[in-house]
């Protein structure tokens, strides 16, 4: 139960003093051509008994005794100027409290007496008049307001003070409720200050804030009145920046000041989860009406900046961040909301909308402040603007271009790094990374149509490019933080293709890149010794690692990158990864690393020799590709017969033993036997001509049989374990099934070089008629027929050999 006291007998006892008070009703009536005229002061939650007085007695024509120097207190209440008033004590609007009650404001040309430190006696409001025909019965009387000082002998915590009456809170917020929708503004102001206490109220007997209490009807009925006020003000404010006159202005900032109080409330209980949810339930019953009230809340600044000399002042800046930190509790990912979230975030993917928050968000400067809580609330409302943008910006549509380029126009990207720059905690700094993520990934999940969706991506990625985006995200993948060197890398992956990178100096983005992919090596060779039973440090540095490599892979195209990193020794650091990631069953990892090193051995890198020679000598190096030709998928099959073939050749290292003598990692394969499987697994689409769809086949086969030729002429031992792989499979014999010329010319090499060195092969061809009919074929085709004659030659010389051979032993014996 909230503590309330009697309207009619109200005591205070202090030194044996006691003060009895008792207010007679008032009314404000507006001025004849329809302007808000104030006739009395705001009070706050901490505001001036004695000054409510001195207003009621001004209004009846009486002079208070002690009103005429307001600097003269009343007996016994002499202020402590050492007293401390506890944060939150009169924490709501402390700031324009002071501006409304100091000085003759609202048609009063008195000077109000202001109260500070602890000695400062707290409101005591009525308005129970304003039902009933504003009868003075015992109903009405009813009170509607707590004492909040904290300290001093006026206040409502003092030992002294006595309770007259227990009010439920349901009853007491059914009241204020209603003079929320009151036509007077003083009236509902009163009724915002009071409920702001109530706020912070908690149950006596410890069951949790006391507006939990009330039932969800109440709970809908604050929403509706909270927001049919909202809406009215949001009209009363577009009249009001018509003219430019002093009265409007005045006008439009009472307003405002109303506004910023109507959301504090809306923003503080839909914090609660019950109270999230009736206000969600609200918004269906209004069919999506109250969520378009508070969007429609948010100030163009774009228009107003020329009539506004600083629109984000102090009290500006609350007001904003009490708006958007009800949005952000709407559009937050929530359990049970999904259908509301998802309604917010389409309102808000708005061009307009968008427009709106991103001029917001530029003109919110974070600096270095005196006052940290100045620079606290600053960086407070730049977050959670942010959040917002994000969640409306990644918004699952089929044309984000109007959203995303709305933003983009008002400087969006470049404001996100600049907060990315000066950002040094983490909490501040993840949601410009995500959100800058977001904004880079929205154009390739853009479902437009070619050339508009390339058009769209050029258009975002470039603005990025242009002002060192990539260069400055490159500085946060060596963070600490896991989530924020992750999004720094998703945003160098989206963007790592651009033809602008091609001729870029990016020397301190590879050292970026290659020392983090060092630290991640090394973390990931620790992991046997770590507990992680299910495997999530394990998951979390592969995932690291895999954009580390496809970032990497991207920029190679860059010139001077393919030399540092070829002096760097990134072939080797490739190796590594691809073993490591063989293992845990990291395909995208082992592609991008595969990847790499054939950009690196590409023969217009000026160091490809280097890389060679890195490859051949890493110990693991033939061991590591040959499980990518034995298990890996094809793709990455191919990638590493790519490798093996240009290492074949202009290299100072022989392949030697390295690569005949390797063993995969289970110890069943070698490279001819691998090959050979390899080669009679994947053959079938070589029977159709060149024209066919399976092209990396075809491309895959002639490879394996050229690396196949190359190792069995390295070593005579394996050109004999070779030789007999292929009489096993018939691999040579496939030529008569052959229709690809490229595949055709790869067999006709491969047996020649092989029969001209082990003639047996020669012996198993020559007894094949069909073999022989189809080298005959194939020497009527020009890029085919001189080596088909030349093979054919050599086979039908062995024959001959062979018989006369025969025939000279034969003769030898008569």
């Amino acid at each position: 139960m909230c503590e309330l006291y009697s309207y009619r007998n109200l005591k205070f006892q202090s030194d044996g003093m006691t003060v009895m008070s008792s207010f007679p009703p008032y009314s404000n009536p507006s001025t004849s051509d329809g302007s808000i005229h104030q006739t009395a002061p705001p009070f706050n939650a901490g505001g001036s008994y004695y000054s409510y007085q001195q207003f009621q007695a001004q209004r009846s024509g009486v002079q208070s005794q002690w009103s005429q120097n307001q600097n003269q207190w009343p007996p016994t209440q002499k202020p402590d100027p050492d007293a401390y008033v506890p944060q939150g004590a009169a924490n709501f609007s402390q700031s324009q409290t002071a501006n409304w009650v100091n000085g003759p404001m609202y048609g009063s040309s008195a000077a109000l007496p202001s109260y500070h430190g602890s000695a400062a006696p707290s409101v005591i409001t009525n308005m129970s008049y304003r039902t009933n025909g504003g009868a003075d019965t015992p109903d009405n009387m009813s009170t509607i307001s707590t004492m909040t000082g904290y300290g001093g002998q006026y206040s409502s915590r003092a030992s002294t003070a006595s309770l007259q009456q227990e009010k439920d809170p349901a009853e007491m917020a059914s009241t204020l409720i209603d003079y929320l929708q009151d036509e007077q503004i003083d009236v509902r102001r009163r009724a915002m200050e009071t409920f702001s206490v109530l706020m912070q109220k908690k149950m006596p007997s410890g069951g949790g804030h006391c507006l939990n209490s009330i039932d969800d009807t109440l709970k809908l009925r604050l929403f509706q009145a909270l927001i049919v006020q909202i809406k009215k003000n949001i009209e009363e404010l577009q009249h009001s920046r018509v003219h430019s006159s002093a009265s409007n202005y005045e006008r439009y900032n009472i307003i405002m000041q109303e506004q910023n109080s109507l959301f504090r409330i809306l923003q503080y209980v839909v914090s609660m989860p019950k109270f999230l949810s009736v206000f969600c339930e609200y918004i269906r019953e209004s069919k999506g009406d109250a969520l378009h009230t508070i969007v429609h809340a948010i100030p163009d600044y774009g228009r107003q900046e020329r009539d506004v000399h600083d629109p984000l002042n102090r009290e500006t800046k609350r007001f904003l961040t009490h708006i958007f930190l009800v949005i952000h509790s709407i559009i937050q990912p929530t359990q049970g909301q999904t259908d509301m979230r998802e309604f917010c975030r389409r309102v808000c993917h708005n061009p307009t909308v968008i427009t709106r928050m991103t001029r917001i968000f530029s003109q919110v400067r974070v600096t270095k402040h005196p006052d940290q809580q100045e620079e606290y609330r600053n960086r407070r409302l730049k977050r959670t603007v942010v959040l917002c943008l994000k969640e409306a910006l990644s918004f699952s549509t089929s044309n984000p271009e109007s959203a995303v380029r709305a933003a983009v126009n008002q400087n969006f990207i470049e404001n996100l790094l600049s907060g990315i720059d000066c950002g040094d905690d983490t909490r501040y700094l993840m949601p410009f990374l995500s959100t800058l993520t977001v904004m880079l990934n929205a154009p390739r999940r853009s479902k437009q149509p070619e050339p508009e969706k390339s058009k769209f991506v050029e258009f975002v990625h470039r603005r990025f490019l242009d002002i060192g985006g990539f260069r400055k995200v490159a500085k946060l993948v060596s963070s600490p933080d896991s989530k924020i060197c992750e999004n720094a890398l998703l945003c160098m992956c989206y963007t790592g293709n651009h033809g602008l990178l091609r001729d870029r100096e990016l020397s301190e983005v590879v050292g970026h890149l290659l020392n983090l992919i060092s630290r991640l090596i090394q973390e990931k060779e620790a992991l046997p010794g770590k507990v992680d039973p299910v495997g999530r440090e394990a998951k979390r540095l592969a995932k690291i690692l895999n954009k580390t490599l496809a970032v990497f892979g991207m920029i190679c195209g860059n010139s001077a990158v393919k030399e540092q990193l070829s002096r760097q020794g990134m072939s080797v650091v490739c190796l590594k990864c691809v073993e490591q990631d063989h293992t845990a069953r990291n395909t995208d990892g082992v592609e991008s690393a595969l990847i790499i090193m054939n950009n690196l051995l590409n023969e217009k890198n000026p160091q490809v020799t280097l890389v060679r020679d890195q490859i051949i000598q890493a110990p693991a190096g033939p061991r590591v590709l040959l499980d990518q030709l034995v298990a890996g998928e094809f793709a990455n099959k191919k990638r590493a017969m790519n490798i093996l073939c240009r290492l074949k050749t202009g290299s100072s290292e022989s392949l030697g033993d390295s690569f005949c003598a390797a063993k995969s990692s289970d110890g069943s394969h070698d490279f001819a036997t691998a090959l050979v499987n390899l080669i009679g697994q994947f053959f079938d689409p070589c029977r159709h001509p060149c024209e066919c769809p399976c092209r990396d086949y075809v491309d895959f086969l002639a490879n394996a049989f050229q690396f196949l030729k190359t190792l069995a002429l390295q070593s005579l031992v394996f050109l004999d374990h070779t030789v007999q792989r292929v009489r096993e499979n018939n691999v040579i014999k496939h030529l008569c099934r052959c229709a690809n010329p490229k595949v055709c010319q790869a067999i006709i090499d491969f047996a020649t070089e092989l029969g001209t060195r082990d003639y047996t092969l020669f012996s198993d061809l020559s007894s094949d008629h069909n073999f022989t009919m189809r080298l005959k074929q194939l020497q009527s085709i020009p890029e085919l027929g001189r080596s088909a004659g030349e093979l054919l030659s050599r086979i039908q010389n062995y024959s001959l050999n062979t018989d006369l051979a025969s025939a000279m032993g034969w003769g030898a014996t008569l």
